[in-house]
């Protein structure tokens, strides 16, 4: 597997940014929106074991993360992500900030509902 942020991707401007959300509504706005940024969407994802898959054949620049997917909460995948050098975002109505921020220090939180500027802002500082 070629890792996160290789040089290769960097020369290319690869950006693939993997989404996990269970709400279909959201996940696709979520879609439309990244896709209107420039960015390769991969997924949505519902459950972290579709997520796993996709990590591990596809590199993945950043991920956006619902903290509760229909197969349970996605801190175990977050760290195995952070551990790969992807960017994080999690994106909740159910976590507190301050928390993430103690747990992922770099990784940011975009709560729900979300603003696209927010989310904006968070991809380009990100990628």
């Amino acid at each position: 597997m070629t890792p996160a942020n290789s040089e290769a991707d960097t020369a290319t401007g690869a950006r693939n940014i993997l989404i996990c959300e269970d709400e279909a509504i959201v996940a696709l706005d979520l879609e439309l929106i990244v896709q209107d940024l420039g960015f390769d969407v991969l997924g949505p994802v519902a459950r972290i074991e579709d997520a796993r898959r996709i990590a591990a054949t596809e590199t993945v620049h950043a991920a956006i993360l619902d903290v509760r997917l229909q197969d349970g909460e996605v801190f175990p995948l977050a760290t195995e992500l952070q551990e790969k050098g992807v960017a994080l975002i999690f994106h909740s109505g159910h976590a507190l900030s301050h928390e993430i921020q103690a747990q992922y220090p770099g990784a940011k939180f975009c709560p729900k509902p979300f603003s696209t500027e927010t989310l904006t802002r968070f991809l380009g500082a990100l990628c």
